[in-house]
């Protein structure tokens, strides 16, 4: 949801597409419950103490792919 990419910092700077983006590169052979987990750790780690000021929801798919 828009709570992942708008959770913002102390100095309300957002995570944005750009921070999700590295994430889910960063993260790219993981399983789905090993991402989920990344997502939500280092939007966390962004936020610091700031009070989220939206939910955080996610869904992750892996598609296979043939050779």
């Amino acid at each position: 949801t828009d709570g992942l990419t708008e959770a913002f910092d102390k100095d309300y700077n957002a995570f944005g597409e750009d921070g999700m983006e590295q994430t889910l590169r960063e993260g790219c052979m993981l399983a789905p419950n090993e991402m989920i987990d990344r997502i939500v750790e280092r939007v966390r780690e962004f936020s610091g103490k700031a009070t989220p000021a939206d939910d955080l929801t996610l869904l992750v798919i892996r598609r296979a792919v043939e050779e």
